[in-house]
């Protein structure tokens, strides 16, 4: 089977608010079927940072923007979330959907010891690292098909 690789990109912004002595916010990388126009990423980022400002955390608290933006990060199989990876499913079987997230951890294990990092932690280096947040240990796998996946045509493997 083909392995199909989708654009992903990484929002992100940084405000300050009243309650707090620190700089708070977001990053996020979310995946798309298709590459998005930067007028379609500056909608998407600013709708992110309205629903951050929203929050009762946020609400009230004075938040003063320090920086936003978005960023194409590469063409890639399966996007990182807190300990999930997800994709868009195009797999008959969970076991296709295991084999390919298979052979996406060996690849970005590959990169990131090509990168000059080790296979599951990054070191000085100043080139790309891939964080796995356990999907490294193959036993911590489930494949997720739950109604709110299957609703946005995506597959989740957590870890």
């Amino acid at each position: 089977m083909e392995e199909k690789r989708f654009p992903i990109y990484r929002f992100w912004a940084n405000w300050t608010q009243d309650n707090i002595d620190y700089k708070n916010g977001f990053s996020a990388r979310v995946m798309y079927k298709e590459h998005q126009s930067d007028a379609e990423l500056r909608v998407i980022l600013e709708k992110m940072i309205s629903g951050a400002l929203e929050k009762d955390s946020v609400k009230g608290q004075n938040p003063k923007m320090v920086d936003s933006g978005f960023e194409f990060i590469e063409e890639e199989s399966w996007c990182l979330r807190w300990f999930n990876h997800y994709t868009f499913n195009h797999f008959d079987t969970d076991e296709e959907a295991e084999r390919s997230f298979n052979q996406f951890i060996y690849r970005k294990e590959s990169q990131n010891l090509e990168n000059g990092h080790y296979k599951h932690e990054s070191s000085d280096s100043k080139k790309p690292f891939h964080c796995f947040m356990g999907a490294e240990d193959r036993w911590r796998w489930e494949v997720c098909r739950c109604e709110d996946c299957k609703g946005q045509g995506k597959i989740t493997i957590d870890h």
